[in-house]
Parts: C-alpha cells; sequence; structure tokens
C-alpha cells in the first residue's frame, strides 16, 4: 500500500510541475518563493544543518575521482599559474577548505597558507590530509560573524558563498573579503550555477542567488577588476569562475 502511495504522489508531483512548466511566469515564481525561503532561513545554524549533511561521508561531491571536478580544479591553478609565473604567492587564505583536496594544489603555489572552514569534521579531515606542513595553518571560522584579520596576496573562496542564501549577509562579506585583500592582490571566485530561474530571473539580481548572480556582483565591485573567468560543466550543474584583482 505505501508503495502505491508513494507512486500516487510522485504522479501528482510531475503534474504539478507540467502544469507549471505550461503557465508563462509560474515556474520563475516558484524559484522566487523558493528564494525568498531560503534567505528567511539564512543563519549559520542553517548552514550546519547542510555541511553535516553534504560531510556525513567522504568526499561528497567526489573531488578527488570526479573527472569534470578533477578538471575544474587543474583548471583554477592554471589561472592562478598565469599570473604568478615562476614565483609564489605570500600569504593567502582559502575560505571553506572543506576536507583539503583543492589546499592540496594550493599550498604549493604560496608562501603560506591560511585555510578555513565552518564544519569541524571537514577541518579535520584537511589536517589529517595535508599533515605536518609549516606553511599551513587551519582555523574554524563562521564567514557571518567571524573577522578576516590581516592582508592577502589572494584569496580563494570556491563554491563556499554559495551556503549564504540571504543577501544582506552576503553583501557585507564581499566587503569583508575585500578589505582583506591587498592592494594589487587577488581574489579568486568560484560559484555554483544549476542554470535554473534563481541564475537568470530578474529577481535574482537583487537576491544574489545562483553562481551566475554572485560572480557577476564581485565583478562589478569598485575596486575590483577581472583578469580570467571560465566556465567548467560538471555533473550536474557548472562551475562559473572568476579571477579578480585588486586595485586600489
Amino acid at each position: 500500500m505505501s508503495d502505491n502511495i508513494s507512486v500516487s504522489n510522485h504522479s501528482r508531483l510531475a503534474k504539478i510541475r507540467r502544469i507549471l512548466a505550461s503557465i508563462p511566469g509560474a515556474r520563475s515564481a516558484w524559484f522566487l518563493c523558493l528564494t525568498l525561503r531560503d534567505a528567511w532561513l539564512d543563519s549559520s545554524e542553517y548552514s550546519q544543518i547542510e555541511l553535516r549533511r553534504d560531510f556525513s561521508r567522504q568526499d561528497p561531491w567526489l573531488y578527488s575521482t570526479n573527472a569534470l571536478e578533477m578538471r575544474r580544479h587543474h583548471g583554477e591553478m592554471a589561472m592562478l599559474d598565469r599570473v604568478i609565473g615562476t614565483s609564489r604567492f605570500g600569504r593567502v587564505l582559502e575560505l571553506g577548505c572543506g576536507e583539503g583536496i583543492f589546499t592540496d594544489f594550493l599550498v604549493e603555489r604560496c608562501d603560506s597558507l591560511l585555510a578555513m572552514d565552518f564544519n569541524k569534521v571537514a577541518l579535520e579531515r584537511a589536517r589529517n590530509r595535508l599533515g605536518v606542513d609549516h606553511r599551513v595553518q587551519f582555523e574554524l571560522h563562521d564567514l557571518r560573524v567571524d573577522p578576516l584579520a590581516g592582508n592577502f596576496d589572494l584569496i580563494c573562496a570556491v563554491h563556499v558563498l554559495e551556503y549564504i542564501k540571504c543577501p544582506f549577509p552576503l553583501i557585507k562579506i564581499s566587503e569583508k573579503i575585500v578589505a582583506a585583500i591587498k592592494p594589487g592582490g587577488y581574489l579568486l571566485l568560484g560559484c555554483v550555477s544549476f542554470n535554473s530561474p534563481t541564475d537568470h530571473s530578474w529577481w535574482s539580481r537583487y537576491l544574489l542567488r545562483g553562481g551566475r548572480q554572485i560572480t557577476e556582483f564581485f565583478a562589478r565591485h569598485p575596486k575590483l577588476r577581472t583578469v580570467d573567468s571560465a566556465i567548467y560543466p560538471l555533473t550536474t550543474c557548472d562551475s562559473i569562475d572568476l579571477l579578480l584583482r585588486k586595485t586600489q
């Protein structure tokens, strides 16, 4: 009986989706409602629930085994290599280091690296991955409330800002990030885009939801200039990446 009920509910939902798709603007309105709900619920506690679910298993996004993800990592490193050549970045900050897979690439291109994450499990896995390395420090950090101290030659924020689902804290975070970059320093930004109405509707520009809108918001900052950009197709979405330089 329960299987029949499940099939029946699935059929109803599929029918509702077909009806919404046939009504002009209905799909966008549905995504707007979901986005407003997420913005209302947005908090550190809400993000922790998501992160605990994500890191309930090792390598949740298959960064170390998925060919598309590995291609993205190499592409992001190539972006950095094009601006530093054979030299190295001095002081680097990685926001949202996760399990340290990207950190492993990054540490070879800098003199010192501060790797931050909001999730204790992910941070411990990153420590274990990197082992004892005098160049790397790890820190538990909440972007919403904790300050970003110091001036960095490079800040990396790859697939982390999407967890901030309300525009007001995201605007404050953007200013903290820009203030923490040295003049002439760089920001490597990567955000996920599912190419849904969340990315393309008129309202998404104001609610700063979707990878396309977040990256464009940073690109419009008066103290930042776009140096390089790329879009990497992934399994279920795209990664929109920007390398920005602080001009003043």
